[in-house]
């Protein structure tokens, strides 16, 4: 027999008696260690309470009620309590796992150990310590199973010509979308991992992610961006969208090589990177490194200058090259770090391409190869964040250079 069960605007449907239970709060229930046992849940549940009244507990002015349940360790379960109420969800040593409120559904998974608590407050009693701001009353607590969730989404985004991984400092980005009815929302983000892949389990922490039809969408920096088909995935289903190609530009620096660390006293920076024509055309032209170093001298102005083509000494500073449609040409350059930098101090190179017939004048790339950090033990390389977070201080502070209209 198909019955209806409403309390407090909540609605429950059930198959039969047998398979829903309903309880009465019974106070005091006021601390997680002092819960009100529930037994062995059986879903669909609803216990009616009420958060009427100051709190038994001292020091505290507004009402708190816990209950403990035993359930199947595993067993995925819907809470909700509705929204002028708090509701948070235990394990059987009262450490706090998760939490949600203003109607928002709790999504969890019954712990190991089979038993969990949970926790009723005031919407604002974040702390569920009875510091409240009102006593909203009456409510009813229900449990439920979750709908079918997937496993999870995972691949890989690479460059389109070279099925090269696409890396973090290529400020990558994975965007998922859930589709319904011709419209796709989004679900959540990430950047790609050091082998360029990506894997959604979730769309925030402990949230897993309803069956649907799914679509994932990959930029990077330069690269544009691309999305995936669109995917139906089933209940707790591992999909791998495989590898979503994004296109190059016509010229990319790849490959590229800073020099290894080196002493307190200085000496020889070889690095090299290559050249990448991604067109139809043959590329000729000229680059050439500029670094750039702060502080090198006791006016604390900055100093550029042109890294050699070749071994520090020599004359020649630029390289010719001509680099047939689709290919790649490798080029390498050397500075002097000098050694009466003082610790903090860093060494950045920059490589410019130019085009002929005015190379000079016709620069088509420019870009920031790598940057060092004199410290205590010698020059080292500085990581993507730091580096990026020098450049952004470097063109702020050249903008503030600008004359203003």
């Amino acid at each position: 027999m198909r019955y209806l069960l409403r309390m407090f605007g909540v609605v429950l449907f059930s198959s039969g008696l047998a398979s829903s239970a309903l309880a009465q709060e019974v106070e005091p229930n006021n601390n997680c260690f002092a819960a009100q046992p529930t037994g062995t849940l059986t879903t669909p549940f609803a216990i009616q309470g009420s958060l009427d009244g100051a709190s038994a507990a001292p020091n505290t002015t507004t009402d708190v009620d816990f209950f403990t349940f035993s359930g199947t360790p595993g067993q995925r379960l819907s809470g909700a309590v509705g929204s002028n109420h708090l509701l948070a969800l235990f394990d059987a040593q009262c450490a706090r796992l998760d939490s949600t409120s203003f109607g928002d559904r709790l999504l969890f998974d019954v712990p190991a150990s089979g038993s969990f608590t949970l926790g009723v407050a005031d919407r604002f009693d974040n702390s569920l310590s009875g510091n409240g701001i009102t006593n909203p009353g009456p409510y009813a607590l229900t449990l439920g199973l979750q709908a079918p969730s997937i496993g999870s989404i995972s691949g890989r985004l690479v460059d389109a010509l070279t099925i090269e991984p696409l890396l973090p400092r290529q400020s990558t980005r994975v965007e998922l979308q859930r589709c319904s009815d011709g419209f796709c929302s989004f679900v959540d983000s990430q950047s790609t991992d050091a082998l360029g892949r990506f894997r959604f389990e979730f769309n925030s922490p402990r949230r897993r992610m309803p069956v649907g039809t799914y679509v994932v969408v990959g930029s990077a920096t330069e690269y544009g961006s691309r999305s995936s088909e669109r995917v139906a995935v089933g209940a707790d289903e591992d999909v791998d969208f495989g590898d979503i190609a994004l296109t190059p530009p016509p010229v990319l620096f790849s490959g590229i090589a800073p020099c290894a660390s080196l002493l307190p006293q200085g000496g020889v920076c070889e690095f090299s990177a290559n050249i990448r024509n991604n067109t139809r055309a043959p590329l000729a032209g000229v680059v050439r490194s500029i670094v750039r170093g702060s502080n090198f001298f006791s006016s604390g102005n900055p100093v550029l200058f042109e890294a050699n083509s070749s071994m520090p000494g020599d004359d020649a500073r630029r390289i010719l090259v001509e680099v047939p449609p689709f290919s790649s040409s490798v080029v390498t350059f050397a500075f002097e770090a000098p050694s009466f930098l003082s610790n903090g101090n860093e060494i950045c190179a920059d490589l410019y391409l130019g085009v002929r017939p005015s190379p000079l004048f016709n620069t088509v790339r420019t870009q920031n190869l790598f940057c060092l950090r004199k410290g205590a033990n010698g020059f080292e390389l500085m990581n993507a964040d730091e580096t990026q977070a020098l450049l952004e201080r470097e063109a702020r502070s050249a903008s503030m250079l600008q004359p203003q209209n």
